[in-house]
């Protein structure tokens, strides 16, 4: 039961295993490296013991990088290109092979020249970080001419295709609008109050929708155990056509108390 069990059977130390990662960071980000360290150790000792565990990749990936970091901040830059090799050996995880690692530590490692092992890092999370977009073999190629890439896991440039998708997204409330206004010209009272009210209420459906998925996705993802791209996908594309389907029902009902009432005959 030790990979998703219910929260009846979490124990006191698989509670401390789930807890470590925010306790390691919250004392990394304070400056007080001696307890991070002591933390991240805590966190890969508890992966030893949780290796079917769905947060077992994320430890051995972040406590590794948190010690990097220490490292370098200890101007120790060799121990922090072994650490990146060690956080690279992650098997990964819900999140990881979907939304991708953190790549900080790998970013000021290759500003600081430590391309080799950058690029041995790069690799191995390619193993198991399955949307990537093929932005990490864009930045390995990078790497081999001599650039130093900025290495972000939002950095990829979007499509003209994802592009195209994003606008008609934030435009669709507007396009909706103007549908109504369009087809029930002759029936709709207070046209700029209607207008105004119904763009408010479509874009806020918009919001609340896609919030609610992204609350929801890792929840669901390592519930399940999908961690594989058409699981996700289809998942988006679902959010997608809720968001502007809800958004639609909205408008819909907000031009209800707009439309004039036929006369009784």
């Amino acid at each position: 039961m030790s990979w998703n069990p219910e929260n009846r059977l979490v124990s006191d130390r698989l509670q401390r295993f789930y807890s470590l990662e925010a306790l390691v960071k919250a004392a990394y980000e304070r400056n007080d490296f001696a307890a991070a360290t002591k933390l991240a150790n805590e966190y890969l000792d508890l992966a030893r013991i949780y290796r079917c565990n769905w947060n077992y990749g994320n430890a051995i990936h972040d406590a590794n990088r948190y010690l990097g970091h220490i490292a370098l901040k200890n101007g120790d830059l060799s121990g922090a290109a072994e650490f990146l090799l060690k956080a690279g050996k992650s098997t990964g995880s819900p999140q990881l092979n979907s939304f991708g690692p953190e790549l900080d530590l790998a970013n000021s490692l290759l500003k600081q020249g430590q391309a080799e092992a950058v690029k041995s890092y790069l690799v191995d999370i390619k193993r198991f970080w399955e949307m990537d977009s093929g932005q990490v073999s864009v930045w390995l190629t990078d790497i081999d001419k001599g650039e130093k890439p900025d290495l972000n896991r939002f950095s990829k440039q979007p499509s003209p295709t994802e592009m195209f998708l994003v606008w008609f997204a934030l435009a669709w409330p507007l396009l909706a609008v103007a549908a109504f206004l369009y087809f029930l010209w002759g029936q709709i009272t207070r046209k700029w109050l209607f207008g105004i009210t119904s763009l408010v209420s479509g874009y806020l459906a918009m919001m609340l929708t896609s919030w609610s998925a992204g609350y929801l996705m890792p929840i669901i993802t390592i519930s399940l155990e999908s961690t594989n791209v058409s699981f996700i996908m289809g998942f988006l594309y679902a959010t997608m056509a809720a968001t502007f389907l809800l958004s639609l029902l909205t408008i819909f009902g907000v031009s209800r108390f707009f439309v004039a009432k036929k006369a009784a005959s």
